[in-house]
């Protein structure tokens, strides 16, 4: 009886044995005729340069981090707030409208990465390529009008040394200069906000209406104060980005900043398939109108239906 479980134990084990040969030689068959297996791809390093804390800004950032998901790239991330702090990386995008051309002035013929920016930047070249970031005020300057028709002396509110709000106001200066019928005041305020209520009870007699430029964070902090204010003198407040009208303003006509994320990860896409940055054109996109019917009852003024119809966000 003992030998016999002996036995049966040995050919039991023998049986486990051979089956794991069997499944061994068919591994190694199969390894042999596919042919050893490829390592995993390296993701490569997408540095993103944002200088700006809005909540445009954040928005912007989610969009093109969806994108670069969407579009099934091959890049990780990482978020810079200085330019001296990128190493390493793969791909630069720089969120900031005159952050990327003063990347590019610094780095000059030393740069050897990509940079892709949303920027003022209207052509490509050999190492940029992006998004461009500046309205066309000859199509957005007279939605406004229509909206405020009686506006003659407009107002413009930006943080002091704001390389894109001086940007701003040149370029409707320059289209108020071809316009009798219009005025440009602009008014810096300190990068603290310390000043807003004099500079605006100041602008008050000067102006019909005031703008407040978008994508600046001093600004977008006291926006709401800044609507309280002009709505209790019954000055229109237009401009603030896609949030100024849920925070009181009367209109923007603004990019959407997520829309603008997932536009630059396409033009990322469409960069990997290409030699070379200068073949990639400029991205355009169209801004779209944001309306506060409320705030616009306040000031006694009525909002034509047909710009109410194409408006992107109505709030009542």
């Amino acid at each position: 009886m003992e030998m016999k479980k002996v036995l049966k134990v040995i050919l039991i084990r023998s049986g486990i044995l051979l089956s794991l040969l069997v499944v061994l030689i068919m591994a190694i068959k199969t390894m042999v005729q596919e042919g050893p297996l490829e390592p995993p791809k390296q993701e490569k390093i997408l540095a993103i340069l944002r200088t700006e804390m809005t909540e445009e800004y954040d928005l912007h950032l989610r969009g093109i981090k969806d994108g670069v998901v969407y579009n099934g790239l091959q890049y990780s991330t990482k978020i810079y707030a200085s330019p001296s702090l990128i190493r390493d990386a793969d791909l630069v995008y720089i969120m900031g409208p005159c952050e990327a051309e003063e990347f590019l002035r610094q780095r000059g013929e030393n740069l050897s990465l990509t940079v892709v920016g949303y920027a003022y930047i209207q052509e490509p070249s050999a190492n940029y390529t992006g998004v461009y970031s500046g309205l066309d005020w000859q199509k957005v300057l007279p939605i406004y009008q229509k909206i405020i028709p009686a506006m003659r002396r407009l107002g413009v509110i930006y943080t002091q040394g704001s390389c894109d709000g001086e940007r701003q106001v040149l370029s409707l200066k320059d289209l108020a200069a071809l316009r009798p019928n219009l005025t440009i005041v602009d008014q810096p305020i300190d990068r603290y906000g310390a000043d807003i209520d004099t500079i605006l009870f100041e602008l008050f007699e000067q102006v019909d209406a005031i703008y407040a430029v978008s994508r600046d964070t001093v600004i977008e902090n006291h926006l709401k104060r800044i609507a309280e204010l002009c709505l209790q003198k019954r000055i229109p407040l237009i401009g603030g980005g896609i949030f100024g009208p849920q925070k009181g303003t009367l209109a923007s006509m603004a990019f959407d900043p997520y829309r603008v994320g997932r536009t630059a990860a396409d033009v990322i896409r469409t960069l990997e398939r290409a030699d070379n940055p200068s073949k990639v054109e400029i991205a355009r996109i169209e801004p779209e109108l944001y309306i506060n019917l409320r705030t616009a009852y306040h000031l006694g003024l009525d909002i034509p239906s047909d710009l109410r119809k194409i408006a992107k966000k109505v709030y009542n």
